[in-house]
């Protein structure tokens, strides 16, 4: 909550005292990670979820806050590599997927990242508030305004609380 309220450091502070007690959780490592991104240190955030030997993670968590500690460096290229795999296949979290997308979007494979939000977004009904926003990004990036107004306006539509 801390983090998502821009207290960075009333964050990092209850992710430190987690760590104390246990050093390898990955829920508080990847939870500072991202946490240290958004404060403005992605690159610190980064090491804080890598292998000691600088070997990527492989708690899917993990893996995502390096993604996101990479996006926010401005390292697409690399940020794509490392999210690929937990992006794949339908049992893959939407903000992994959503983050995998973004780093294509960034590398300018908008048809790609189109085509993967729009086959999760036919599949999962439930996820359809958090994946227009994203789609609607693409498809913005395409050219194809109109769609990406559409979706905008849906997806603000299926907000909690929208009529009032």
């Amino acid at each position: 909550m801390y983090t998502a309220l821009g207290q960075y450091d009333k964050a990092l502070g209850v992710y430190e005292k987690l760590l104390k007690s246990r050093p390898a959780d990955a829920f508080a490592l990847s939870g500072k990670a991202t946490t240290l991104a958004l404060a403005g240190d992605p690159a610190k955030g980064h090491k804080e979820v890598m292998g000691k030997d600088g070997a990527p993670p492989k708690a899917p968590q993990m893996v995502y806050a390096a993604g996101l500690c990479l996006l926010v460096q401005g390292d697409a290229r690399q940020a794509q590599t490392i999210l690929q795999p937990i992006a794949s296949g339908q049992r893959a979290q939407i903000w992994w997927l959503v983050a995998y997308t973004e780093s294509l979007r960034q590398l300018g494979r908008h048809a790609e990242a189109d085509k993967l939000l729009s086959q999760r977004l036919k599949a999962n009904v439930a996820g359809r508030i958090q994946l227009l926003p994203y789609l609607a990004l693409v498809r913005n990036d395409m050219g194809k305004d109109q769609e990406a107004k559409a979706m905008l306006e849906e997806a603000i539509g299926l907000q909690p609380g929208y009529k009032n």
